[in-house]
């Protein structure tokens, strides 16, 4: 004689199949939501609506050859000034003199914080600017330089360190 939960496996067929189901369920979830980065651009449509031109300036500025060296004299720290420093030289190596530099720093998830800041040339394609973050963590720099109708764009990182008072 068999065990009666032999003879009824119906129903443990089905309560398998809705248990695969939800993990999978929670699996798709999980891979979908782990690397969302926070930021959504404001007007994503129309940089979707204007990709090919996109693409197009990609190509000219990689073509250009402008090598843009981006980053801080010291390690900045919340609510400290910091100054941000690009140097900036052509395809030959040459200065890129009289430019105008522009550098927003983005705080992922936190608009409100965002900053924007304009560098200064303090010598020939050595431009500077001070800038204090509010917060720690992760930021993300768009830095747009232009020269007459060129412009040239570099995208980068920054850690924001708390400062030492703010740790005490």
């Amino acid at each position: 004689m068999k065990a009666s939960w032999m003879r009824e496996w119906r129903p443990l067929v089905i309560v398998a199949g809705l248990t695969i189901v939800v993990l999978v369920n929670i699996l798709l979830f999980y891979l979908s939501n782990k690397d969302f980065p926070g930021v959504v651009e404001n007007d994503y449509y129309e940089k979707g609506v204007y990709y090919n031109e996109y693409l197009a300036r990609l190509e000219q500025q990689r073509a250009r050859g402008w090598q843009l060296n981006l980053g801080w004299v010291a390690e900045p720290q919340t609510g400290q000034p910091a100054i941000l420093r690009c140097v900036a030289k052509d395809k030959t190596g040459q200065p890129i003199k009289g430019a105008k530099v522009e550098v927003k720093l983005l705080r992922p998830g936190e608009p409100a914080v965002d900053q924007q800041l304009l560098l200064e040339e303090v010598a020939p394609g050595d431009y500077q600017g001070t800038v204090s973050l509010p917060r720690p963590g992760n930021w993300d720099m768009v830095l747009t330089m232009t020269k007459g109708q060129d412009q040239h764009e570099k995208q980068a990182e920054v850690w924001v360190v708390p400062s030492v008072s703010a740790g005490a």
